[in-house]
C-alpha cells in the first residue's frame, strides 16, 4: 500500500533531529524536545508524540525511514513536483511507476481492481490497463434520478445492457468495455466501506476512515494487489503545530488499525506499507507559524517484512538554499515496493537504484 501525503508534509516535524540547528530555525514550530517519542536505539531523532501510535512497530523492527528522500533539484510546485514524484522521475509524465506495473503485469483479461486508488485522483495509477479511482469511496456509487416512478435495480440492469452489442465505432466499444468494470467497482467498494451514507461523505475523507475502507477491501479477496490512499492537509504554510499534529494523529491512527485489521485477516506478512510525498518543507519557519516548501524529506515503510531503522541523514549545516539535501532517490523505495510485488522492477524503473537493505529476504 501507498499512502500519499498530498501537500507536502513536513519531514522535520515528523522525525525530528536532535541537531540543534533545528530549534534554533523553528523557534515557534519545532516540536518541545520533551515531548518527542524516544526510539530505542536511535539518538539522532525523536517521533512526533502524534505517531506514538507506530513506536512499537519500531520497537518490533517492523518501521523503517528513508531520511533526505528527493529529486535532484526538484519543483517547488505542487503539480510538477507530483507529476515527478508519481512518474518516478520521468517527465513528461505520461504513466505513473504503478502504471508501468500495471501494464508490465497485465494479464489477457483486465482486472481493474487489482490497483485501486482511494480519496486521489487518476493519474496516480496512470497506464493503458485498467484500475480503478475512487475519490470519495462513500459517493462512488450509481445514483438513480430521485423520485417514487424510478425502479433503481432497472436503471443499472439497462446500463448494463448497454454494453452489449458491441459497437462497429472503436471509441464506443471501449466505453461499452468498461461498464462491466465499473458495475463490479460499484459493488465492491459499496461492500468495502460498510454501508456508510454517501450522504454523509466527507472531503476530504481522514486517513482512519479510507484506511478501513482499504482494509475491508483487502477481505473482500477480489485480487487486490495495490491500493493507493490519498491524504490531503499537508501544505501547512500557516499554524503548523496544531494542524500537524492533527494530521499525524489521524495518520497513526489509520495505520494502526489496518495493521491490525491485516494481522486479524492472517495478511500481516503480505503487506508492506511506503509513504511518499511531493516535497518538504523549508528547515526554518516562516512569519505565519507554519513551514514552506522544501527539498529533502522523510518517508517511511512499514511492516513485519520491513528490516527497521533509518537510512541517510539530514545535515542541517549544509543545506541549499535554506532546503535539507535530497541524497535519497525516491526510486529507491519504489524499487523494494516493485520487489515486493514480484515485479520487472529495472525494467519499470529505468534503471537499479539502491534498496538500503529495506526489506527482509
Amino acid at each position: 500500500m501507498v499512502v500519499e501525503l498530498a501537500g507536502g508534509n513536513d519531514g522535520l516535524n515528523t522525525l525530528v533531529p536532535g541537531d540543534g540547528r533545528y530549534r534554533d530555525a523553528r523557534p515557534t514550530v519545532a516540536v518541545p524536545e520533551a515531548d518527542l517519542v524516544a526510539l530505542e536505539g536511535e539518538d539522532r531523532y525523536g517521533l512526533h508524540p502524534a505517531l506514538a501510535g507506530l513506536a512499537p512497530r519500531w520497537e518490533t523492527g517492523q518501521l523503517a525511514a528513508l531520511q533526505g528522500v528527493g529529486f535532484a533539484d526538484q519543483s517547488r510546485s505542487h503539480f510538477v513536483a507530483t507529476d515527478v514524484w508519481r512518474a518516478g522521475g520521468a517527465l513528461p509524465f505520461t504513466r505513473s511507476w504503478l502504471g508501468r506495473w500495471l501494464d508490465a503485469t497485465a494479464g489477457e483479461v483486465p482486472e481493474p481492481l487489482r490497483a485501486v486508488a482511494l480519496g486521489t485522483d487518476s493519474r496516480v495509477l496512470a497506464a493503458d490497463s485498467l484500475s480503478t479511482v475512487v475519490t470519495s469511496p462513500a459517493a462512488f456509487r450509481l445514483s438513480a434520478p430521485a423520485g417514487p416512478v424510478t425502479d433503481p435495480d432497472a436503471l443499472i440492469a439497462a446500463f448494463a445492457a448497454t454494453s452489449a452489442p458491441v459497437s462497429r465505432d472503436p471509441l464506443l466499444a471501449a466505453a461499452q468495455a468498461v461498464i462491466p468494470a465499473t458495475l463490479e467497482g460499484v459493488d465492491v467498494l459499496a461492500r468495502a466501506t460498510g454501508g456508510v451514507d454517501p450522504t454523509q461523505a466527507v472531503d476530504p475523507t481522514p486517513a482512519t476512515t479510507l484506511l478501513e475502507t482499504a482494509a475491508r477491501l483487502i477481505a473482500l479477496d477480489v485480487g487486490t494487489q495495490v491500493v493507493v490512499v490519498g491524504l490531503e492537509g499537508y501544505d501547512t504554510h500557516a499554524n503548523q503545530p496544531e494542524r500537524h499534529r492533527t494530521l499525524l494523529a489521524d495518520l497513526a491512527g489509520g495505520l494502526t488499525a489496518f495493521l491490525a485489521a491485516m494481522a486479524d485477516q492472517g495478511r500481516a506478512d503480505d503487506v508492506l506499507v511506503v509513504t511518499t510525498t511531493e516535497f518538504g518543507r523549508r528547515v526554518a519557519e516562516n512569519a505565519s507559524t507554519g513551514t514552506d516548501h522544501g527539498n529533502g524529506n522523510t518517508a517511511f515503510a512499514i511492516g513485519p517484512m520491513v528490516r527497521g531503522g533509518i537510512r541517510g541523514d539530514l545535515d542541517l549545516a549544509d543545506l541549499v538554499d535554506g532546503d535539507t539535501r535530497s541524497e535519497i532517490d525516491p526510486r529507491s523505495l519504489y524499487a523494494n515496493a516493485l520487489d515486493w510485488l514480484g515485479a520487472p522492477t529495472e525494467e519499470i524503473l529505468g534503471g537499479n537504484p539502491d534498496r538500503y537493505d529495506l526489506l527482509r529476504t
